[in-house]
């Protein structure tokens, strides 16, 4: 049995399996903790049901008749498809599939593997992801909310990370999760939670330093690395800066995997 017959059976023992036009797709709701938004996520769709205006729109229905209460429906999209207006692209998930064309880390930042001495500036800095990941989606982030998410990542027993020295001050940090699976491919990946580094004249030395640190690590551990890129909600200037990020990391080794769709019924 391929890993895909597996996960549609188990969403079918869970109730969360669909079928509409003969073609699958696996849906179910949840509430965001750092909202407490109601979510439909569609996690897996046949792409026969992406592949036209009609079939999206007819999915739309769908998902808003069974899922009334859900304030956002969000389709995970596999395959490179764009969906159409008002669908917009909320998260794109990269993966790391040549690193030799990384940035070398020239040494004039310190990279160290966090000890407990930085868990609180580093959760500090999660914290500010999340608040400006939820801002550019056009929704508030709870602070004490935001903060639990963080140490739950930090207290996670797979979790790495590593902090950037420049002239004795911690600027910035990167933070992974090595033992993440995919339950659509069973497949076992590393996931980059997030890497943030303090402005300044040493932010480029920083971001370099980290960003080696955390491949070598994924490719110790034999892993996968995905990141992921958050897009400013609502078609404007500002929406490019999303596509500019991802068109950098084409050019250093990154490959779309997959796709968060997002829109509110």
């Amino acid at each position: 049995m391929s890993p895909l017959d597996s996960y549609l059976r188990s969403a079918d023992a869970a109730q969360l399996l669909y079928v509409m036009d003969g073609r699958p797709y696996v849906a179910g709701e949840f509430v965001d903790g750092i909202t407490g938004d109601r979510h439909c996520l569609v996690e897996y769709c046949d792409p026969a049901l992406l592949s036209t205006a009609q079939s999206v729109r007819s999915l739309r229905d769908a998902l808003s008749g069974s899922f009334t209460d859900a304030d956002v429906l969000t389709i995970r999209v596999r395959t490179p498809v764009d969906l159409p207006p008002p669908w917009e692209r909320a998260v794109t998930y990269v993966r790391l599939t040549d690193s030799s064309t990384q940035p070398i880390h020239q040494a004039k930042v310190s990279i160290v593997e966090a000890t407990s001495d930085y868990m609180r500036l580093i959760e500090d800095w999660l914290v500010r992801a999340f608040q400006t990941g939820y801002e550019k989606q056009g929704r508030a982030a709870r602070l004490d909310a935001a903060r639990r998410a963080a140490r739950t990542i930090l207290e996670s027993v797979d979790r790495r990370s590593y902090v950037a020295i420049a002239g004795g001050v911690p600027v910035g940090h990167a933070t992974l999760l090595t033992r993440m699976r995919d339950e659509v491919t069973d497949e076992e990946y590393a996931d980059f939670v997030d890497m943030f580094v303090e402005p300044g004249p040493s932010a480029k030395d920083a971001r370099d330093g980290l960003l080696s640190a955390v491949i070598t690590l994924a490719g110790k551990t034999g892993m996968e690395l995905v990141g992921n890129v958050v897009h400013q909600k609502a078609a404007t200037a500002t929406m490019e800066h999303g596509r500019r990020v991802l068109e950098s990391l084409w050019r250093k080794g990154w490959q779309v995997d997959h796709v968060d769709w997002r829109l509110a019924p």
